[in-house]
C-alpha cells in the first residue's frame, strides 16, 4: 500500500497547505481519503492518475474534508476523452447519502448521475468492507462531530490508520494499536486546545498508547507550526515521527547525504552556506530550498518565489526568522528580513 498526503492543512487557509486529502494506492484500488479544497489541484500537481480513482472515503461532513468532491466528479465527467466509464464508490459514515443528495440538489443531477456508475456505501463500526486486492476497510467513531470516523486500511499483514479529525480518545488508541502507520491530526498548540482536536502533547499520548511503527502528523492550523512539534511529541512517543507535507533530507539518499555533508562542512550561519544544485530544485510542484531550522534539523521546503531584475529569484515566503536558507547563489530572502543569505565565493561557477 502507498499512502500519499495531498492536503495537510485546515480551513484556516494556508499558502503552503491544502485542505484535507490523501490517496491510498494498492493493486486494484486507488482510494481518495477526504477531498477538501485544493485536493484536486494537488492530484494534478503530483502527477497522480486522478482519472482512475476507484473509491472516495469521507471521514465526516465538514466542508474542508469534502469541498472538492463536486469538482472531482465534474472533472471525471467532462475533463478528459474518452469519457469515464469506470464506476466509483463513495464511502462514508451514515448520512453520506443524504450529504451527496444535498450537493446534487445544489449543483445538479449530474453529481449523482455523471454518465458513469456512482454508488454510495455507508459504513458503521460493525462493518468490514472488502475492497479489491485483499484490502479490508474498517471505521471507528471519533470525538469530533456526531458522524466522524477514523479509517483502518489493512492488506497482507500491513495496516494504516487515519484518525480524521478527532479529539483525545482512549478507544481510538486501543483500536489503532500496533498499526504500521498512524496518520494523526495535530491541529492546535496546547494554549488553543479544544475537545474536538488534538495538540502535539495529545498526539504524543495517543501514539504512546497506540504504539504505531510510524507516526505521521497532519491537519495543521498555522499556530501549531510555531511550536516544536517533534520535541513535544518525542517526550511521549519514542518512535519515528513525520510532519506530513514537509520533505526532510534523507541520509540514505545520495542527494540528501551530499547536502547534509555540505551543511556540516560550512556550519549554519546565515550568509555562509552554499550548496550547489540540486540543493535548489525547480519542478512542477514549485521551487524547493533546504532550510536549516533553529533546532538544527534540516527540511527541504517549498517556497514561493518572484523573479527580479538580472534573473535573480527572490524567496517571498516559506522561511521564518531564525532559519537559514541553503542556496545555490540564485535565491535570496525578500528585502526587509533580518535573515540574509549570500553566495559564497565561487558559487556562481558551481551552479552555472
Amino acid at each position: 500500500m502507498r499512502f500519499t498526503t495531498l492536503g495537510t492543512g485546515t480551513i484556516s487557509l494556508s499558502p503552503g497547505r491544502s485542505c484535507a486529502g490523501y490517496i491510498l494506492e494498492s493493486p486494484g484500488v486507488r482510494l481518495l481519503v477526504d477531498c477538501g479544497s485544493g485536493v484536486t489541484r494537488r492530484l494534478a500537481e503530483l502527477g497522480i492518475e486522478w482519472q482512475t480513482i476507484t473509491h472516495v472515503a469521507l471521514s465526516h461532513f465538514h466542508i474542508d474534508h469534502h469541498g472538492d468532491l463536486p469538482t472531482l466528479i465534474f472533472a471525471w465527467k467532462y475533463g478528459f476523452l474518452p469519457s469515464r466509464t469506470l464506476p466509483v464508490e463513495i464511502i462514508g459514515p451514515p448520512g453520506t447519502k443524504a450529504l451527496l443528495e444535498r450537493l446534487s440538489a445544489a449543483y445538479g443531477e449530474w453529481l449523482l448521475a455523471p454518465g458513469f456508475p456512482v454508488s454510495i456505501r455507508e459504513v458503521t463500526p460493525a462493518d468490514v468492507v472488502e475492497l479489491p486486492g485483499h484490502m479490508k476497510l474498517r471505521v471507528h467513531p471519533v470525538p469530533h462531530t456526531p458522524e466522524s470516523v477514523a479509517y483502518s486500511f489493512e492488506r497482507v499483514g500491513r495496516r494504516i490508520v487515519y484518525t480524521g479529525d478527532t479529539g483525545p480518545s482512549d478507544a481510538l488508541a486501543a483500536w489503532a494499536y500496533g498499526c504500521d502507520l498512524l496518520v494523526c491530526e495535530c491541529s492546535l498548540p496546547r494554549e488553543m486546545s479544544i475537545p474536538e482536536h488534538l495538540t502535539p502533547e495529545q498526539c504524543g499520548e495517543l501514539a504512546a498508547a497506540a504504539a504505531p511503527k510510524h507516526l505521521a502528523l497532519t491537519h495543521f492550523y498555522p499556530p501549531v507550526e510555531d511550536v516544536d512539534i517533534h520535541s513535544i511529541v518525542g517526550v511521549r512517543y519514542a518512535g519515528p515521527v513525520t510532519l506530513a507535507g514537509r520533505l526532510r533530507l534523507d541520509e540514505t539518499d545520495p542527494k540528501g547525504r551530499a547536502a547534509i555533508e555540505t551543511l556540516r562542512a560550512h556550519g549554519t550561519d546565515p550568509g555562509a552556506i552554499v550548496v550547489p544544485s540540486p540543493a535548489v530544485q525547480t519542478g512542477q510542484q514549485g521551487t524547493y530550498v533546504f532550510v536549516v531550522k533553529a533546532d538544527q534539523t534540516v527540511e527541504m521546503r517549498s517556497v514561493n518565489v518572484a523573479r527580479v531584475r538580472g534573473g535573480e529569484t527572490v524567496i517571498k515566503d516559506g522561511v521564518k526568522p531564525g532559519e537559514t536558507v541553503v542556496t545555490d547563489g540564485h535565491l535570496r530572502l525578500v528585502p526587509g528580513s533580518h535573515i540574509s543569505v549570500k553566495p559564497a565565493a565561487g558559487a556562481e561557477k558551481a551552479t552555472s
